[in-house]
């Protein structure tokens, strides 16, 4: 019965890829292809909603994972440097608002969802009065959305501790394989990763800022030296930051020291400041919390203040060091302070622009 399952689980993941690639074909196959995504979704979820199966929390991991190369792949196949392509990314927000709403009506509602659909119809608001683009206001829709939807969809789907476990299992091995993928892109270069249609992807995207061949962000300055930084399935060492940097808490937490070394590496070698923060005040507040279990407030007082002065001398050097023009972070503080000033002019803002 579990390998029957198994069975049928890889199925339809292998369909979900093979979709997608075929997607970014031509434009033509694209709305073919999507329209068969939806209704697969909603047939699965259907399906599996009253079982609480965790195969639907793994198809949004599996998603999100594979979606880059699966797009990338099609792209190259058919040549393909159209705008829609972005339109195939947004597959995985399909599959978790789907999930989401399908929770929402086999089970009644609470009153948390009452609060989340007036925050569903302000982000709305700011949709339609916003000036970006199409594709750019509905990213930020999605990003302040999706979040929320994806911690009911484990709540729900991840109820019991052998549950949790069982995704916790499947993570760290997919985890590996993303490992190993990136490994292989990190030693390969540039001849792997245009073999696999990234340059597609950031063509899509249109991005223009390319370094020997690659995403300008596929490199870093390091030590005054320009280096590889680790990208793998994602295509973006930022947001496989993020991904890897939830993949060595869930290793530190499950007792995985093997995988969390290797995970951690893997972090570090992304170069993903927001990555590398949310692991570090993370593990911070899981030390603190195990300190104050076993020693008294005062010495965990005195590790937080330690851990502060660490970060405020650290956060010093970095603004000293790459505070410039030529430097990413450079972007995140003019970001702030610029934001700050917009705020102050309209706090109210301007819709999603």
């Amino acid at each position: 019965m579990i390998v029957k399952s198994i069975r049928k689980e890889s199925l339809y993941f292998v369909l979900f890829v093979f979709l997608m690639m075929i997607a970014s074909v031509t434009e033509s196959l694209m709305f073919i292809a999507l329209g068969i995504l939806i209704a697969l979704f909603v047939y699965i979820n259907l399906n599996k909603v009253k079982s609480n199966s965790i195969i639907i929390p793994k198809i949004v991991v599996s998603l999100l994972l594979f979606q880059n190369l699966s797009i990338g792949i099609g792209a190259r196949l058919g040549n393909n440097f159209s705008d829609d392509l972005s339109w195939v990314t947004q597959v995985p927000t399909i599959f978790i608002v789907v999930s989401y709403f399908i929770i929402i009506m086999n089970n009644k509602i609470r009153k948390r969802e009452f609060l989340f659909f007036g925050y569903i119809i302000l982000n709305l608001m700011f949709f339609f009065i916003g000036s970006g683009t199409i594709t750019a206001r509905v990213v930020y829709l999605r990003n302040f959305l999706i979040f929320y939807m994806v911690f009911e969809i484990g709540r729900y789907y991840l109820n019991s501790g052998s549950k949790i476990k069982q995704f916790v299992d499947f993570f760290l091995k997919i985890t590996v394989m993303a490992v190993i993928f990136g490994l292989i892109g990190f030693i390969l270069g540039k001849t792997f990763y245009q073999l696999i249609g990234v340059l597609e992807v950031y063509k899509a995207k249109q991005y223009t800022a390319y370094r020997d061949g690659l995403p300008g962000n596929f490199m870093t300055l390091f030590g005054g030296v320009w280096v590889n930084r680790f990208v793998s399935l994602y295509y973006d060492p930022v947001n496989f930051s993020y991904f890897m940097s939830l993949a060595c808490l869930i290793a530190y937490t499950s007792n995985k020291k093997f995988f969390f070394i290797i995970f951690l590496i893997c972090e570090i070698l992304t170069f993903g400041k927001g990555g590398l923060l949310v692991f570090g005040l993370a593990m911070m507040c899981m030390i603190s919390q195990s300190l104050l279990n076993k020693y008294s407030i005062k010495i965990v007082r005195i590790f937080i203040i330690s851990m502060a002065i660490i970060s405020i001398v650290i956060l010093v050097r970095v603004v000293l060091t790459y505070f410039s023009d030529d430097f990413g972070t450079y972007n995140h503080f003019y970001g702030i302070v610029t934001g700050i000033e917009a705020i102050k002019q309209n706090p109210l803002g301007h819709g999603f622009n």
